[in-house]
C-alpha cells in the first residue's frame, strides 16, 4: 500500500490532495507528529471499505470482522512502529534496522526500501537497497 498508493501520482486534482494529505505532505515534514500518524477520517471510511470486501468475500459478518480485526492489530503495530522510528532515538535493536530503512527511503531514496517494520515485501518486489549500519 505505501508503494502503490501513497507514492501515487493521480492526475485528478481531489485524488491528489488526498494522497498528499495522507502521505506526501509526511515526506516533507517527517517529525511532525500529526502527519506520521493516519487520521481517522481517512482510517475509517478504508475500514468499512475492507470489511465490505471481506463480507463480499466470507458471506459472514462474524469472520470479516474477525479478518478486519486481524488487519487492524497489524496495521497498528505498523502505527507504532513508524511513530517512534520518526519521534524517538533507536540506536540498537530491531528498530535500529527498521529506523535505517526508513530514514533511507525518507532522505535517500523515495523509490526504494518502502517497508516500515519489515524488509520483507521489499524483498519480494524487488525495492530492497543493502543499507550499512
Amino acid at each position: 500500500m505505501h508503494r502503490l498508493f501513497f507514492h501515487w501520482t493521480p492526475h485528478h486534482r481531489k485524488l491528489k490532495g488526498i494522497v498528499q494529505a495522507l502521505h506526501l505532505s509526511h515526506h516533507t515534514d517527517p517529525r511532525n507528529p500529526d502527519k506520521i500518524l493516519i487520521r481517522p477520517t481517512y482510517s475509517l471510511p478504508i475500514s468499512a471499505l475492507v470489511l465490505g470486501g471481506f463480507y463480499a468475500v466470507t458471506g459472514s459478518l462474524f469472520s470479516a470482522s474477525a479478518l478486519l480485526w486481524g488487519v487492524w492489530l497489524g496495521f497498528l503495530y505498523y502505527e507504532w512502529v513508524h511513530y517512534r522510528l520518526h519521534l524517538s532515538t533507536a540506536a540498537r535493536g530491531s528498530l535500529k534496522y527498521q529506523r535505517g530503512w526508513h530514514f533511507f527511503h525518507h532522505f535517500v531514496d523515495q523509490e526504494n526500501c518502502f517497508g516500515v517494520t519489515s524488509p520483507l515485501w521489499d524483498l519480494v518486489f524487488g525495492t530492497y537497497r543493502r543499507i550499512n549500519f
